[in-house]
């Protein structure tokens, strides 16, 4: 129910600058939207990203508890991070090191009992 609500307003406060920005910027050529590789990339966001992640973390917070499933949000920007390394080919750099052992510690930190 919650992720209904939030899902609402969010459309209700954007639809208004939605529109704005198409008032401003209208779009000419709808073609590019309606080929094949466009609309298979948006129904595998659709699906999998989105809808499937929601799922997955719901019925994980039934099983494990809301408590404990907070301490792996944390590893959500770690995995953001190595995805980028491996798949955008982004360059490591320090804070990227530090980062990932501040989270790590953090999240070996709140497990402990």
């Amino acid at each position: 129910m919650f992720v209904t609500v939030s899902s609402v307003l969010g459309a209700l406060i954007l639809s208004p600058i939605s529109i704005f920005y198409f008032i401003l910027f209208p779009v000419t050529d709808i073609s590019p939207y309606l080929q094949s590789d466009f609309i298979l990339g948006l129904l595998y966001l659709v699906l999998f990203p989105s809808w499937l992640a929601y799922l997955f973390w719901n019925k994980g917070i039934v099983e494990i508890g809301a408590t404990r499933g907070e301490i792996y949000t944390h590893l959500i920007p770690l995995s953001g991070g190595l995805f980028s390394i491996v798949f955008l080919n982004v360059e490591i750099n320090w804070f990227h090191i530090v980062s990932a052992f501040l989270i790590i510690i953090g999240v070996v930190l709140c497990s402990k009992k």
